[in-house]
């Protein structure tokens, strides 16, 4: 799991008229934001964003979503969370942890199959991606993370003879925790293909996109932690995600949005 802090620097203002200072303003409001892995880049730049116009510093720490809901609920020490998936946000919900009426569902992605553009894979029609030469294709794992039960339902939809791709694929299937480990798998060894998110595409250099999922569905979830020491500040947080300056930064990083 990664950590980014950053710090607005608090400033006195000398007053000369009266030879008087002003009161120090107020220390900055301090946000822990959980995120997802996909949303990492996008939150850390809506938190700077938002930090140039409120007195607010913002922690943003990501990992899987399964790791972060865990996380919250052992300690709840949070302010707002940004899910993959809706499943998980449905198990906080019953817990008590956030607050039903903030959740915002309207961000989605699209999954791929990359590759490395120096494999030079031939081009094939989907039924066929097994007959690829690569050594192994990672998937975050289904059983916990939202991107590996996307990947096993495009996968497990499409097949021949009877046989799914997911099925045909078993062999040389890995499984890794999250999708920022399948994008690094994919990063580290040439022979490897992924399926991660079509937004992670640009953190695999010389990446290449070997098939595009259609519509499967895939949508996040953001919402307010429920705590009584929540400060206001977070709240206007989630507004400023949901506003047109969200959005924008939602779509230049790569995000679909429901009309």
């Amino acid at each position: 799991m990664r950590s980014r802090l950053r710090h607005t620097a608090a400033a006195l203002t000398v007053v000369g008229a009266l030879g008087c200072q002003e009161a120090p303003p107020p220390p900055p409001v301090p946000l822990t934001v959980l995120a997802t892995a996909s949303l990492e880049e996008f939150a850390v730049e809506a938190a700077e964003a938002f930090e140039a116009t409120a007195n607010v510093t913002i922690e943003v720490r990501s990992g899987g979503t399964h790791e972060l809901a865990a996380e919250l609920s052992s300690a709840g020490s949070a302010d707002l969370f940004l899910a993959a998936g809706l499943d998980w946000m449905d198990r906080l919900e019953e817990q008590g942890l956030i607050v039903p009426e903030s959740r915002w569902e309207a961000v989605g992605n699209r999954m791929v199959i990359l590759g490395r553009e120096e494999a030079r894979y031939p081009p094939v029609r989907f039924v066929d991606v097994a007959t690829l030469g690569f050594r192994s294709i990672v998937v975050a794992d289904p059983s916990r993370e939202p991107a590996g039960r996307y990947a096993r339902r495009w996968l497990q939809d499409i097949g021949l003879r009877g046989e799914t791709v997911w099925r045909q694929l078993e062999p040389r299937r890995e499984t890794v925790d999250n999708v920022t480990e399948v994008v690094r798998a994919v990063a580290s060894d040439p022979s490897t293909v992924g399926v991660v998110f079509a937004t992670d595409i640009g953190h695999v250099p010389g990446g290449h996109v070997l098939f595009r999922s259609p519509d499967l569905g895939i949508r996040y979830s953001f919402a307010l932690v429920d705590r009584a020491d929540r400060p206001p500040e977070a709240r206007e947080f989630l507004d400023f995600l949901q506003s047109p300056a969200g959005v924008d930064l939602l779509r230049m990083n790569g995000f679909l949005l429901e009309p």
